[in-house]
């Protein structure tokens, strides 16, 4: 049951929430939606701003993890081949005219830092701790 209580610590700061109902949907339980809750949540409040290099490096990072741990070898291919020839470049060039070279910086190594996590084999390993 641990698996499902905990958040995964792989997933710090981005898409943790997401992984933790994919797990909860894989052991059998239901996710609802509730269309009159009401939930005011501060957006990049934990990470600097929507804006932030810390923000956009474990975006992209977490987007692999979650890609990597969730999907077939063939989704995850051509996940990562439009990630990182499509995706990114835009992204890189969008940053450079705007002078947000650190934007640039973060996009680059959270996409490196989550192709070497899954070539590591880590797409099975839940870190709690």
């Amino acid at each position: 049951m641990k698996i499902l209580v905990l958040f995964d610590l792989n997933f710090f700061l981005q898409y943790e929430e997401t992984d933790w109902q994919v797990r909860s949907k894989k052991f059998g339980f239901k996710i609802f939606y509730t269309p009159k809750a009401k939930l005011w949540h501060k957006v990049g409040m934990s990470t600097g701003g929507t804006d932030s290099s810390l923000r956009h490096y474990y975006s992209k990072r977490n987007q692999i993890l979650m890609v990597s741990r969730h999907s077939s070898s063939l989704i995850f291919l051509i996940f990562l081949l439009q990630r990182v020839f499509l995706h990114l470049p835009i992204q890189v060039v969008s940053y450079v005219i705007k002078n947000r070279l650190d934007l640039v910086s973060a996009s680059i190594r959270g996409t490196l830092s989550g192709i070497i996590w899954h070539l590591q084999g880590e797409r099975d390993k839940i870190k709690f701790e």
